[in-house]
């Protein structure tokens, strides 16, 4: 038999740090979209030594002898879309099917159980919602501290989004470990507000509490140099309506806002700036995603 899992991209929209305090988040999760296969053989590829999914296959190692592991990155190692939660996740679900009997595997995703498994191996220092957003897909509302995850549509057919590769990487588990998370608690409630807003209110509106989390970050320093220099050179776009940078210290990528009638304005300024345009709204993708067949 072989196995081949699958889930998306991850780009927090609102919440990235807060999530740290137990407040909600909204992360996107979009196309390409990572990979593992399973084939019967011995050894992995693509999966980095001391990783959490590394280290979830040793504990697991009796589970997965047979078996012939080979993780794949879209993004071929340019970081800033979940990669590593990805893995933990892909390794996650390959130990749960290969040890579950065909009653259990139809229960379901058991999101606690992969959330406190995660939490476990990095001894809490991530947050782990990157993994349960991966796992649900689409929009994805996020808690740590409910352990909860509920896939949730776009509901702005009119506002339209561009991720963008930075050029620029931050080591987040490092970032994270030095992390004071008691300056933090300034973005609690401007998380939960823009959380509770998604959807329930205008596009106008939902983006205006984007552009308020956007400032806290700032405030804090949680913004790098060359993200605001990258938001700077949009900000005098007619298009442009508002953006921040996304992931550790928002340095990864660059989320940007705009109409969607102006979408090809958009790729054609990025295109003549050089920089490259990963995912829109267009991109949203499903959750994780398994498919097997006898060889």
């Amino acid at each position: 038999m072989n196995l081949r899992f699958s889930v998306p991209s991850k780009t927090f929209l609102v919440g990235e740090y807060a999530v740290l305090l137990g407040a909600p988040g909204l992360v996107l999760t979009t196309s390409p979209r990572f990979q593992l296969s399973a084939v019967p053989g011995r050894g992995s590829r693509g999966i980095p030594a001391g990783s959490p999914a590394s280290r979830w296959l040793e504990q697991h190692s009796e589970l997965v002898k047979d078996w012939h592991l080979e993780f794949s990155d879209p993004h071929v190692g340019l970081g800033g879309f979940g990669a590593s939660s990805a893995q933990f996740l892909l390794a996650h679900a390959l130990t749960t099917l290969v040890r579950s009997t065909v009653r259990s595997s139809t229960r379901g995703l058991d999101l606690k159980g992969l959330w406190q498994d995660f939490n476990k191996l990095t001894s809490g220092e991530a947050s782990g919602c990157d993994v349960l957003a991966q796992a649900v897909g689409e929009v994805a509302l996020v808690s740590q501290g409910a352990v909860f995850a509920q896939k949730k549509s776009w509901p702005y057919p009119d506002l339209d989004f561009a991720i963008l590769r930075s050029g620029k990487k931050v080591a987040t588990h490092q970032h994270l470990a030095e992390l004071d998370r008691s300056r933090l608690e300034p973005l609690r409630e401007l998380a939960v507000h823009a959380v509770e807003s998604f959807g329930a209110i205008s596009a106008d509106q939902f983006l205006s509490t984007v552009t308020r989390y956007a400032g806290g970050l700032w405030d804090l320093g949680l913004q790098s140099e060359n993200t605001l220099r990258i938001l700077a050179s949009f900000a005098t776009e007619p298009w442009y309506l508002s953006g921040k940078g996304c992931g550790a210290l928002g340095a990864d990528t660059v989320l940007v806002f705009f109409s969607a009638e102006q979408l090809p304005a958009v790729r054609e300024h990025c295109k003549s700036a050089g920089h490259e345009i990963v995912a829109t709204m267009a991109s949203l993708s499903s959750g994780i995603d398994m498919n097997w067949k006898w060889e």
